[in-house]
């Protein structure tokens, strides 16, 4: 047993054997964003979903014309959890919900290719401060969430009721989702090869960000025909990553030198 690394293309630079990303079928994941939708229905969720005074009836229309627009309109290629990135570094004396640090990471994915949509609550429109979510609506960049619904229900939905493998950009660990979702391992199989983080700072007055894919392979104890690879310590949160890995060789086993893991 020797310590390895593991590059980004999922190799060991040990003894060279590659490391496998592991995918949900799509049935399965159209399971967990049947079970998503089941708790729009339900209305469960956060505090404030409870109190809202708006009826079921709106609250379901709002979310079958959000089917219908993702229908229209997609594929999409990347869900933005537009709140979370506008909060993000906020918790200072004099800071706001920063519309621009949405705009600037949706502007350089549009540039890099990717199809977005950004998905926001409603009582984030209509600022006398910006009109920045009024052109993202114009643009079809956006959707707007109504009172009683949690946006974040939304962008996971869509991104798992998709057929093309969309991702989710957000920093949110997901843990109450989870919970609510009856702890279905399914969900955190998704989120490692499914969503990406971002981290977004100043530099001499200017804003600037580093986004973080996901990783091309599963960061799990795998086998292949001669060992295993098994990651050890914490996931790093710069990084999103398991930084160490042990390789376990059986020396009599290891001529087929480029054989791929399986997941354990």
């Amino acid at each position: 047993m020797q310590p390895c690394d593991i590059v980004d293309s999922g190799e060991c630079t040990h003894c060279g054997k590659q490391m496998q990303r592991i995918i949900l079928p799509t049935a399965e994941k159209l399971e967990l964003a049947s079970e998503i939708e089941q708790v729009i229905q339900q209305r469960s969720g956060f505090d404030r979903m409870k109190r809202s005074k708006e009826g079921d009836g709106e609250r379901m229309e709002n979310f079958r014309r959000f089917k219908a627009f993702l229908e229209a309109n997609g594929p999409f290629d990347i869900f933005i959890d537009g709140a979370n990135i506008a909060h993000y570094k906020q918790n200072f004396e004099g800071g706001t919900f920063n519309y621009q640090q949405i705009d600037m990471i949706a502007s350089y994915l549009q540039q890099q290719g990717y199809k977005v949509l950004i998905v926001l609550h409603e009582h984030h429109f209509d600022q006398p401060t910006t009109d920045l979510p009024e052109r993202w609506l114009e643009q079809k960049l956006a959707y707007k969430v109504v009172k009683g619904n949690n946006d974040d229900w939304y962008w996971m939905y869509a991104a798992l009721s998709s057929r093309n493998d969309a991702m989710i950009l957000s920093n949110d660990k997901m843990r109450d989702h989870f919970f609510q979702i009856h702890n279905d391992l399914r969900f955190q199989a998704w989120r490692e090869y499914s969503q990406i983080y971002y981290d977004i700072w100043t530099d001499i007055e200017k804003k600037k960000f580093v986004l973080t894919f996901p990783k091309k392979f599963t960061q799990s104890i795998q086998e292949n025909l001669a060992g295993f690879h098994i990651p050890f310590g914490k996931i790093e949160e710069n990084v999103k990553q398991v930084k160490h890995y042990f390789c376990l060789l059986d020396s009599r086993l290891t001529e087929n030198k480029h054989s791929c893991c399986s997941i354990m």
